[in-house]
C-alpha cells in the first residue's frame, strides 16, 4: 500500500517538476539576458525534482512476489514510463497543462500500473484538477493553456 502511495507521489512530483521546467524555459526564452541568472535555480530545481520523482517511482516498484499479472518486466516498465514522460513534455505546449497531465496520468496508471480504467480516470482527473486549482487559483500562476483555453 505504501509503495502505491510512493508511486502516485512520484507521478505528482514529476508533473510539478515538468510544469516548472516548461515555465522556466519560457522565462529563459523571454529574457533579454543570455547569461545565467535568477532563472538557473528554478531550472535546476525542476530537473532535480523530475529526476528524484523518477528515482522514487523506480525504487518503489513492487517486489517479485507482487509481480504477478504484470504486462511488462521492470525494465520495460521503466522504458515505457520514460517514453510517456518524454511524450508528456512534448504535449504540454500543444495541448496545455490540464489535458496533457490528465492523459499522462491516465496512461501511466492504466498501462504501467495496471489500474482499472475507472480508477485511473478518477485518479487522473482528481490529481489534474487539484494541481490546476493549487497553481492557477491559489498561487495565481499561469499554466500552459491548450487549444481549449485551459
Amino acid at each position: 500500500c505504501m509503495a502505491k502511495a510512493d508511486r502516485i507521489s512520484a507521478l505528482v512530483l514529476f508533473a510539478v517538476g515538468a510544469y516548472w521546467l516548461v515555465e522556466t524555459i519560457q522565462l529563459l526564452r523571454a529574457s533579454p539576458l543570455r547569461e545565467p541568472g535568477e532563472n538557473v535555480v528554478p531550472l535546476v530545481v525542476s530537473v532535480a525534482l523530475m529526476v528524484c520523482s523518477v528515482w522514487l517511482f523506480v525504487i518503489s516498484a513492487p517486489k517479485k512476489e507482487e509481480k504477478e499479472g504484470r504486462l511488462f518486466s521492470n525494465r520495460a516498465r521503466i522504458a515505457l514510463l520514460l517514453g510517456l514522460m518524454v511524450v508528456y513534455l512534448a504535449l504540454v505546449p500543444v495541448f496545455g497543462f490540464a489535458c496533457s497531465t490528465a492523459l499522462f496520468l491516465l496512461l501511466m496508471l492504466t498501462v504501467v500500473e495496471k489500474y482499472s480504467w475507472w480508477k485511473s480516470l478518477l485518479l487522473a482527473a482528481g490529481v489534474t484538477t487539484s494541481l490546476f486549482l493549487v497553481f492557477r487559483l491559489s498561487l495565481y500562476l499561469p499554466l500552459p493553456p491548450g487549444p481549449w483555453g485551459f
